[in-house]
């Protein structure tokens, strides 16, 4: 199936690749290269403040792993389930293409390999992961797909899953 991606998300695309570009071109002639910060969401802080210890967790769109592995430093985590499709995505998303998802997905399992006796994988769209779900989670972290109607589906079939004083955030 041909994907077709809208003139907007085309120009995002192209901006995006181009300022990669030139952060790569800069470091191999400079040596310095722009690197990622990352940094505590405020709902991870949140939810060290008030759930102190062995947390269940879900994170929806794991991506490189960035933020999982903040969630893993900072809490006490008793189990972590990373949702996100990778190159299993259907054929309908066009934010990255397969190998830069690819990517993303060994970038995630190794930044996350410390971690492996907590982390378990949920390569599937979120709205089919929901279903492998048992029992209760204290915080869900929703950073999957970004459009409204996504997110509003996140909401609707995860927050059935969080304790009651639980933390349903992203």
């Amino acid at each position: 199936m041909l994907r077709t991606q809208s003139p907007k998300r085309k120009l995002s695309r192209f901006i995006r690749r181009n300022l990669m570009a030139i952060n790569y071109a800069i470091g191999r002639s400079t040596g310095y290269k722009l690197q990622r910060v990352t940094y505590s969401r405020p709902s991870t802080l949140f939810v060290k403040n008030q759930l102190k210890s062995s947390l269940r967790v879900i994170e929806i769109g794991c991506a490189a792993g960035h933020n999982a592995s903040d969630i893993l430093t900072k809490l006490d985590v008793l189990e972590f389930y990373a949702v996100d499709p990778y190159e299993c995505a259907s054929a309908d998303y066009h934010d990255y293409p397969d190998s830069r998802l690819i990517w993303m997905r060994k970038q995630a399992e190794s930044r996350l390999q410390k971690y492996q006796k907590k982390v378990h994988w949920i390569k599937q769209l979120s709205t089919e992961a929901v279903d492998n779900f048992s029992g209760r989670f204290d915080f869900v972290y929703v950073d999957g797909d970004h459009s409204y109607e996504a997110v509003l589906k996140d909401l609707r079939k995860y927050y059935g899953l969080v304790v009651h004083g639980g933390v349903i955030a992203g």
